[in-house]
């Protein structure tokens, strides 16, 4: 896929910050450094992408570049702990994990993307991708 993806923190209408370590733990034992920046994900089923995650203690989000299916329940594990949206650049579908991020996030934002979809599972994110067979071979 050449799709790429953020995941943003908001609180209060404001971008907000969180624990780097959230993200780090749950993309660490797939994470290798890239040749130039960020960390290149590597995957069991032999899939990849590419993580973009700063250094800081604290974070605002990532970015996910060319996500491939294994990479949607990690980014699921995330958006369930922190109060976080995550959008797709190219048609700017949109998810969060409980309804309650939606309180927080900017009304600038959400008027400029669809009604962000309430998903329970890394697998309901991929189903916005490619067909569930596609993804996990059923």
């Amino acid at each position: 896929m050449g799709e790429s993806l953020t995941v943003q923190c908001f609180r209060n209408g404001e971008i907000a910050k969180f624990p780097r370590a959230i993200a780090w733990d749950i993309f660490e034992p797939y994470a290798r450094p890239a040749a130039f920046s960020g960390w290149d994900l590597s995957f069991p089923d032999g899939s990849r992408c590419h993580l973009h995650l700063d250094d800081d203690n604290e974070v605002d989000g990532f970015g996910i570049n060319r996500p491939c299916g294994s990479v949607f329940a990690l980014v699921y594990s995330v958006l369930s702990k922190v109060p976080a949206i995550m959008i797709v650049s190219s048609d700017g579908f949109c998810c969060v994990a409980d309804e309650k991020v939606l309180e927080g996030i900017p009304d600038w934002l959400r008027k400029a993307l669809p009604v962000p979809v309430i998903v329970s599972s890394g697998p309901d994110i991929g189903s916005y991708f490619v067909s569930a067979e596609d993804l996990y071979g059923r």
